[in-house]
């Protein structure tokens, strides 16, 4: 059988009610203290509510502002291939470290126990398709 919300309140009430702080005497609180809380209780849960309620308007508002925010920004096309460089190649005598010839991205040159690295030891990709530096060279 289930209780009402009010009732299980007050059983509730009954069974955590110790008065003076001696655990010998335990009494239930009169209707009048019960309904006193039970209207504390109403008043907080309102005001919780209405918070929470707050909350979630301001919530939906800022999500509605980055939404425009958002599809106000410039669309990327998406058919146009990302930009990439050329290949380069390990020179003779060398090794190249690096595959990617994405924007952005670094190739690496060193030379083998013997040769020395003549030209830039590090190139990247830029925007225009070019590589940054000259090409490297082991002697």
């Amino acid at each position: 059988m289930a209780l009402s919300f009010r009732r299980r309140c007050l059983l509730l009430l009954c069974l955590t009610a110790i008065q003076g702080g001696h655990a010998s005497v335990q009494t239930c609180m009169d209707k009048h203290q019960v309904v006193g809380v039970l209207r504390q209780m109403e008043k907080f849960l309102k005001g919780q509510e209405m918070r929470f309620t707050e909350g979630l308007r301001i919530m939906k508002s800022k999500l509605a502002t980055l939404q425009n925010s958002v599809s106000k920004l410039p669309q990327a096309d998406q058919t146009a291939a990302p930009t990439t460089c050329p290949s380069l190649e390990a020179p003779a005598h060398g090794t190249k470290f690096g595959s990617k010839y994405f924007v952005g991205h670094e190739v690496h040159f060193t030379c083998s126990q013997g040769y020395r690295l003549v030209g830039s030891a590090t190139r990247a990709c830029r925007d225009n398709g070019t590589w940054t530096g000259i090409s490297a060279i082991c002697k």
